[in-house]
């Protein structure tokens, strides 16, 4: 089992799934800026959210549609319009757009769930989206998945798409996915919308559980600035169209559903951190040996989270004592003497003091584009993976004139 990256069909990979992408005059370039999924069929639905407590206006209304209906039948996407801090007028145009939606799908608005990306503060261009909602509905086809993540895109520099197949009690099960974002990216969770699709048959009652683990150490495991959005938000549909001969009766079947599911999530998760707002660097932290895999977590994000950390690898300097600061000014048990780390497996620190290894030696190791930092406090089983970017001059300038 493979996820393959740079899909063409995405979030329409799976049996009775289609996508469109259309431009409805958000974005000032007039590229597609409005993107639809669709279940043929009526489907489960499950979603994880954004922690901000300004959340968005989509926000509010998907978890609202979510606890009045049993089946959803399509995403709405838009970027170039984030409808966040938009007070009741801002819920009425989300509204607005999910009745017109589902009148055109023929199903009830709950039936629709919504997402927005882009500035915050500002009312979306209703007339003009709902005047683009017919093409959207009348383009969807099972070969728009890409073309659908390319749509969210904010600066994002890349579409962010995937798919894999599964075999589930002898059944050919697919899972698609795709994801936008690449600044204000912090768990829980990170600026980013996500869709991910399958055509295996599961309970909606089970699938939020399914979902969380899938998200635990990937959405929700990634920083690019340490900012959590108003937005963020990962919708889960899964139509059944794959057959009821698939079903998570085993062990086995749910553990081989679940690692499907969490590698594509950690796909969409990588490729957001690859593609992190100016950066040089992919950063990937890995520390073993904590009292518990919470503490393991907690130092891996401060260290991953310090910006005298990501500023010092951009620039190629193995300050190690940036590292060493970053998890002592947490409450994670450490005691010094048992800390080691590594940089792409040159040895920075041993009983928690400098290795020995030669300063040049040391920076070398910072000069490829992906940088592992290994760090065992040496006090128990413990471990977590946490994945960050550099912070360069480059994302300043993007952030400093957003707006403009």
């Amino acid at each position: 089992m493979s996820v393959h990256e740079k899909s063409k069909t995405g979030v329409a990979f799976p049996q009775g799934f289609r996508a469109s992408a259309v431009a409805a005059g958000l974005k000032k370039s007039g590229k597609a800026d409005l993107a639809l999924v669709v279940s043929d069929v009526p489907a489960a639905a499950a979603a994880m959210f954004t922690t901000n407590q300004f959340p968005a206006a989509p926000v509010l209304v998907s978890q609202a549609h979510l606890r009045a209906s049993r089946h959803h039948r399509a995403v709405l996407l838009n970027a170039g319009g984030a409808n966040a801090c938009t007070g009741e007028p801002g819920l009425q145009d989300a509204k607005s757009l999910c009745a017109q939606t589902a009148s055109l799908l023929g199903c009830s608005p709950a039936e629709i769930l919504i997402a927005s990306t882009g500035v915050i503060g500002q009312r979306l261009p209703l007339p003009k989206m709902l005047a683009a909602l017919p093409r959207a509905t009348k383009d969807l086809s099972p070969d728009k998945g890409l073309a659908a993540a390319q749509a969210i895109m904010t600066t994002d520099t890349k579409p962010k798409s995937v798919d894999t197949s599964v075999r589930i009690q002898g059944t050919t099960v697919k899972i698609g996915g795709m994801t936008k974002g690449s600044g204000m990216i912090h768990p829980n969770m990170a600026t980013m919308l996500a869709v991910i699709t399958t055509d295996m048959p599961l309970l909606k009652v089970e699938m939020k559980t399914l979902l969380r683990e899938a998200c635990r150490g990937t959405f929700n495991a990634i920083s690019v600035d340490g900012e959590t959005s108003t937005n963020d938000c990962v919708f889960m549909l899964a139509n059944g169209q794959a057959g009821t001969k698939a079903a998570l009766t085993t062990a086995g079947a749910k553990a081989t559903f679940v690692r499907a599911l969490t590698d594509v999530a950690d796909a969409l998760a990588r490729s957001i951190v690859e593609d992190g707002e100016g950066a040089s660097k992919y950063i990937n932290i890995c520390v073993t040996g904590a009292a518990s895999d919470i503490q393991a977590m907690t130092a891996a994000r401060a260290v991953g989270d310090s910006q005298l950390v990501k500023t010092a690898i951009h620039g190629q300097d193995a300050n190690w004592g940036r590292i060493l600061s970053a998890m002592g000014a947490t409450r994670v048990r450490i005691k010094p003497e048992r800390v080691r780390v590594d940089i792409n497996r040159v040895p920075l620190v041993r009983k928690g003091v400098d290795a020995g290894t030669p300063w040049d030696k040391g920076n070398k190791a910072l000069a490829p584009k992906i940088i592992n930092i290994e760090i065992d406090l040496g006090l128990g089983t413990g471990r977590a993976q946490y994945r960050t970017c550099d912070l360069t001059a480059h994302y300043v300038a993007i952030n400093a004139g957003y707006r403009n």
